[in-house]
């Protein structure tokens, strides 16, 4: 399904601004249980729903514990089994579930129903998962006004269950490191925060692959990859100004947007415009990102980019000798500025984002930790150097991941932290 609405439209521009507030609420709180409460009332009201609860995963029993509740009935504590109910469906499957009549759904248990004397006619659920691990869910209960919640109400609730997520990891961390210094500490959680945003590593015949080294504990670096169920898939990359908490902060924010924008959307312009007014109003003074990102089509081959303020994309055919290198490259220039600095980026119609075959051909996009590289002390790789770098590591049919650990070898080796954070992608098209 695809939402139409335009980021100006005044309800999902709202929802981004929720999505991006309960994200910072989440990772600034000190007190883990009051946001949990707080954010939970919050989603309950926007979702209009009668009630909600928030279950955790509870790792030495594997229980779900209710942890934070809202609505006419108290079931704060109440411990089911790790695969009971829908939520506990939810979490088993590590997606939302929609229940329209619970009378139909096998799994629905109504023994709290009996208990309470609350009636359960309809169930959104959505999981608490943070890359590859799955905390817990929130489940919500009966729309108002309405029959069922629906799969709108699905994809925000899997965006908030996805910053709650994180604050669990964040209170988990938190409590881990509660004896170590106060700057060692913020920089630890803040390396957790952006650790959890990355993507998980795919299996080498995937068509796009990541690697992220940051220079210090931090990195204002990101990467992410979003598989859509139509075979699309989404891609990013961004830098943010900064260093420290405040920049893996604003990282998780701007990862967040863009994996809630992205999973609508068609054009990527229209994701980095929706982006870059949600920061204009959240981001502190001073900070910006930059940032391409796109989506691409592998059974067609073709892929869409925008960029805003952010290295160019460089495209070179697959099979290129290294002496018609340099005439073989294509760059892809940035069309706007970076995000979080002026407002209407991507509006004026002149500015399109840019649509490329990748019949035999890669795309490389890296950060200026590449091309920053110091060869001499005098000395940078340079943007033509830097792409001659991972086009070298292509030889002897290396696989996708293979190619990108050779350069971060080579640029960033172990027993060497690069002099700035190194972030590179690698986009395969199909063989011609």
């Amino acid at each position: 399904m695809h939402d139409t609405a335009q980021p100006n439209d005044p309800e999902p521009r709202d929802h981004l601004s929720l999505v991006a507030d309960m994200t910072r609420d989440f990772a600034d709180s000190r007190d883990i249980d009051e946001a949990l409460a707080h954010g939970l009332a919050r989603i309950a009201s926007r979702l209009r729903a009668e009630g909600a609860s928030l279950f955790v995963l509870e790792h030495t029993t594997g229980d779900l514990v209710c942890r934070a509740c809202t609505g006419p009935v108290d079931i704060k504590g109440v411990r089911l089994h790790g695969s009971a109910g829908v939520v506990g469906r939810t979490v088993q499957h590590a997606r939302p579930q929609l229940v329209a009549n619970t009378a139909k759904d096998p799994d629905f248990g109504a023994e709290i129903d009996r208990a309470t004397g609350f009636t359960t006619r309809s169930i959104l659920a959505a999981p608490l998962r943070v890359q590859s691990e799955t905390l817990g869910a929130i489940e919500l209960i009966n729309k108002r006004g309405a029959d069922s919640f629906d799969n709108d109400d699905a994809r925000l609730l899997e965006a908030l269950a996805a910053a709650a997520g994180l604050a669990l990891i964040n209170a988990r961390n938190a409590e881990a490191m509660a004896a170590q210094g106060g700057l060692q500490r913020e920089l630890a959680l803040a390396a957790q925060i952006q650790k959890s945003f990355l993507p998980d590593p795919r299996e080498p015949s995937f068509p796009i692959h990541g690697r992220n080294v940051p220079a210090r504990e931090v990195s204002g670096d990101f990467f992410d990859i979003l598989e859509l169920s139509d075979g699309r898939i989404w891609f990013a990359i961004g830098d943010v100004a900064g260093k420290g908490i405040n920049a893996a902060l604003m990282m998780a924010r701007t990862t967040s947007l863009f994996r809630y924008i992205a999973k609508t959307a068609e054009d990527p312009a229209t994701v980095l415009g929706a982006i870059n007014a949600e920061l204009l109003d959240t981001a502190a003074f001073g900070m910006f990102v930059t940032m391409t990102c796109g989506v691409y089509a592998p059974t067609s081959g073709w892929l869409t980019l925008a960029n805003a303020g952010h290295e160019p994309a460089l495209q070179v055919p697959a099979r290129a000798g290294s002496a018609d290198l340099a005439d073989a490259m294509q760059w892809h220039a940035a069309q706007t500025p970076p995000l979080g600095l002026v407002e209407g980026l991507f509006r004026d119609p002149a500015v399109e984002s840019l649509h490329l075959d990748l019949h035999g051909s890669r795309l490389y996009l890296f950060t200026d930790g590449l091309t920053e590289t110091r060869i001499s002390a005098r000395e940078f790789l340079g943007a033509e150097g830097g792409a001659q770098r991972p086009y070298a590591a292509e030889v002897g049919g290396a696989s996708a991941p293979e190619v990108l650990d050779r350069v971060i070898a080579e640029l960033a080796p172990v027993e060497r932290a690069p002099g700035d954070d190194l972030t590179l992608m690698r986009i395969a098209g199909p063989e011609p």
